[in-house]
């Protein structure tokens, strides 16, 4: 049937009348992918928050119970051997890592925004080898050196007897942490949250507090290597399946007709270029959050360490916000930059820095007035003392928890 030329003139002239309405009809029904966008990023938000809050809840749950377990299975004074381990495999996590594990959720971000997938896989396959090498030198340094720390520094002849579990113990740290942001790096908050390591990955956390569970249930008493030992066999056991399970997530990962950039000839050199800053800046933080440790272990006894720890652990209920903020954010950041969204990214960082802050002020505040009858129902009479050590501790977390945006945005 023939179009009534009438009909068409009748369009065009309505158009003509009504200009604004044309527009703004337009305006409403040309970019459907934009509310399609922010939904599909708020709902991202939501579920990646969602896991990264219920891991960080598990995590810190498992760790006060792995700490309240440790007080009936060891001495006060192995367990102050014990928090001064945790300190030392921090450092070695802090400084094998080589910085990686930030450089690793941003290359891998911006790689999959630019559909990219052979640079994504190129970058963790490269973090990985030089978290290997980086983890194996740290290692046998710390072995050659420990006699000259415990003579100068720790004073602790169990600590030298230990070197081996605590080498291996931030070894398998370091690969656990690189495996998680790898995770991270693909926008799996999920599987990051579960397998990032002791202390931050639920896996291993679990399986350390079962292990120690049983044990305190057939023994009640126990040695620091046999609780090294659990340490260590939970952290082979995370680390295995991760990588079974990262592998298998790089083999789905194909490139596609639309890949907008090649994958380049990217080498170690140019991710150890962006990294050295963030390990400085690792080891910064580590003098500002753990020196304290190292400092009273040089001039105290190792029962004090066992309290002034068990205090400071507590208050890192206050760095619950900041773990979710560090778990979420990194790579939202990094994908929102390359769509040159800017404006959007700064509203979020607003928001998010805002919701942080509130519930970190108000566990401060509950910690600095019940924190004695919480420590001494949870670890027995002996740690009831602990809460002097807060000052230093609990009130210098709580700022921190709205520093995270800031400091992965200049990063």
């Amino acid at each position: 049937m023939a179009a009534n030329p009438s009909d068409a003139s009748q369009v065009d002239l309505t158009s003509r009348q009504h200009p604004r309405s044309t527009a703004a009809t337009s305006a409403h029904t040309t970019h459907p992918e934009t509310g399609n966008r922010r939904h599909s990023l708020r709902r991202r938000l939501l579920s990646d928050g969602s896991w990264a809050f219920g891991a960080k809840l598990v995590t810190t749950l498992a760790t006060l119970v792995t700490n309240v377990l440790l007080a009936r299975l060891l001495t006060p004074a192995e367990f102050g051997t014990y928090i001064l381990a945790i300190s030392i495999v921090s450092f070695g996590a802090a400084t094998g890592t080589l910085g990686l594990n930030q450089v690793v959720v941003r290359f891998v971000a911006e790689s999959l925004a630019k559909r990219d997938a052979p640079r994504a896989r190129r970058v963790i396959v490269i973090s990985l080898r030089l978290g290997v090498l980086g983890t194996l030198g740290l290692s046998a340094a710390y072995l050659l050196l420990n006699p000259y720390l415990n003579q100068h520094l720790f004073s602790s002849p169990l600590l030298v007897s230990l070197a081996g579990l605590i080498a291996a113990w931030a070894a398998l740290t370091v690969l656990q942490r690189l495996i998680g942001e790898s995770f991270r790096g693909l926008h799996d908050i999920r599987y990051a949250s579960i397998f990032r390591g002791w202390k931050e990955g639920m896996l291993s956390s679990v399986l350390t507090v079962a292990g120690l569970a049983v044990l305190w249930f057939y023994a009640g008493r126990t040695g620091l290597a046999t609780v090294l030992w659990i340490t260590v066999a939970a952290g082979i056991s995370s680390s295995l399946l991760g990588i079974l399970l990262l592998n298998s997530k790089l083999r789905g990962l194909k490139a596609t007709d639309t890949d907008e950039t090649p994958s380049g000839d990217l080498t170690s050199r140019d991710l150890l270029h962006v990294a050295w800053p963030l390990l400085i800046n690792n080891l910064t933080l580590f003098l500002l959050t753990q020196s304290d440790i190292w400092i009273l272990a040089a001039l105290r006894p190792q029962e004090d360490i066992a309290v002034y720890g068990t205090a400071a652990r507590l208050a890192g209920l206050v760095t619950i916000p900041l773990f979710v903020i560090n778990a979420v954010v990194p790579p939202l950041i990094a994908d929102l930059y390359i769509r040159r969204e800017q404006q959007k990214l700064q509203q979020i960082l607003r928001t998010i820095t805002t919701t942080a802050g509130l519930p970190a002020l108000v566990a401060l505040v509950l910690l600095a007035f019940f924190g004695g009858p919480v420590l001494g129902l949870l670890f027995g009479d002996f740690f009831r003392q602990g809460p002097r050590s807060w000052p230093s501790s609990a009130w210098g977390s709580s700022p921190t928890s709205t520093r995270a945006p800031a400091a992965w945005c200049s990063s």
